[in-house]
C-alpha cells in the first residue's frame, strides 16, 4: 500500500536536471537530481511505503544514494524522509529536461496540490 502525504517543502534543496541516463540524456541535461542550494526550496509529496515495495524502488533506483532529510509538510508536521539523489558519476552538467519528463513533473505537482509558486 502507498499512502501519499500531500505536500511538502524541504529548505537548502534544489532541484537540477543533470542526471545523465545514458544516450541522448546526457546531452540534453537528463533527468532530475536534489543538490544543497541556499536560499532554495523544494516542493514534493512524500510516500509511505511497504517494506517491500521500498525494496523494489531501491533496485530500481540505480545510480543513487539514499540521504535521510526532515521535511515539512504544508500541514506543518516535520517528517524523517528518505530521498534519492544521483551519485556524482551519474551527474552531467545542468540541463533542460526531455519535454516528455518536464510535463510528468508538471502534472504531478498539479495533481498533488504543490504551492502554487512551485508549479510552471
Amino acid at each position: 500500500m502507498v499512502k501519499g502525504l500531500v505536500g511538502l517543502a524541504t529548505d537548502g534543496l534544489i532541484t537540477r536536471f543533470r542526471v545523465c541516463g545514458g544516450g541522448s540524456l546526457c546531452d540534453t541535461g537528463g533527468m532530475g537530481t536534489l543538490d544543497q542550494g541556499t536560499g532554495s526550496t523544494v516542493h514534493g509529496v512524500c510516500h509511505l511505503l511497504a517494506p517491500s515495495d521500498y525494496a523494489t524502488l531501491c533496485r530500481m533506483e540505480e545510480g543513487y544514494s539514499e540521504v535521510e532529510v526532515v521535511v515539512e509538510a504544508y500541514d506543518g508536521r516535520a517528517i524523517t524522509a528518505t530521498i534519492f539523489c544521483s551519485l556524482p558519476d551519474r551527474r552531467t552538467t545542468d540541463g533542460i529536461p526531455p519535454l516528455r519528463y518536464l510535463k510528468l513533473l508538471q502534472e504531478g505537482a498539479r495533481e498533488w496540490d504543490l504551492d502554487q509558486g512551485y508549479r510552471v
